[in-house]
């Protein structure tokens, strides 16, 4: 017997539901948004690169690169994020254009605050941090919704990301030392959160 969808074909083409990809295609191609979203994340590195060039050309270089370090670390994981979101639930209708778009905003904004973050002024880094990450975890808690047998993971991506969020915010109420322990735990969290999610999970979820 052969079923056919009665779901509209407008609903299908600009709102799908966000459900795990089908892991037996053997591969997709990246789709024009997400290179563009990539070049943001290059004009980020860029303007890291030139405060890094920056600070070893005035003769610190030792601490210019732990800074820079310290910055591109979360910039790395926020591109990360949004690749493994991708490669688990890879939907392409107006809503996910639309939070790309707002993470791409994010990341020009976050490449802004990168040279004062540098410089060991963390507030707007911060502020364009969480607010970059945000759409994401939007996105994570869309698929927790449409994808019963992978709910679990979802959420557990979603509630780690706000728990890290909130965690990064509540470095800005400490000064010095401090602030970076906050922030460690924070990466900490971030960091452990797919190792928590994929327990979670009924079958593989990321596509290699």
């Amino acid at each position: 017997m052969t079923f056919v969808s009665t779901t509209p074909p407008t609903r299908r083409r600009w709102l799908r539901p966000s459900v795990m990809r089908d892991h037996t295609v053997p591969e997709r191609a990246s789709t024009p948004l997400e290179l563009l979203f990539d070049l943001c994340f290059v004009v980020a590195v860029a303007v890291l690169a030139a405060e890094l060039h920056h600070g070893i050309s005035a003769g610190h270089a030792p601490s210019a690169a732990a800074a820079c370090l310290a910055v591109f670390v979360p910039i790395w994981w926020a591109w990360m994020s949004f690749t493994w979101y991708a490669t688990a639930f890879s939907h392409d209708d107006a809503l996910t254009r639309l939070l790309t778009l707002a993470q791409m905003a994010g990341v020009l904004a976050l490449a802004a605050t990168i040279p004062a973050a540098v410089a060991g002024r963390m507030g707007a880094f911060t502020a364009a941090y969480t607010l970059m990450r945000l759409p994401l975890i939007l996105q994570w808690l869309r698929s927790a919704r449409d994808d019963a047998s992978h709910r679990g993971f979802a959420l557990t991506y979603a509630v780690g990301s706000v728990v890290a969020q909130l965690v990064w915010i509540a470095g800005l109420t400490v000064a010095g030392v401090a602030r970076w322990a906050v922030y460690l735990v924070a990466l900490t969290i971030e960091l452990l959160t797919p190792a928590l999610a994929v327990r979670r999970s009924p079958d593989r979820v990321f596509h290699p």
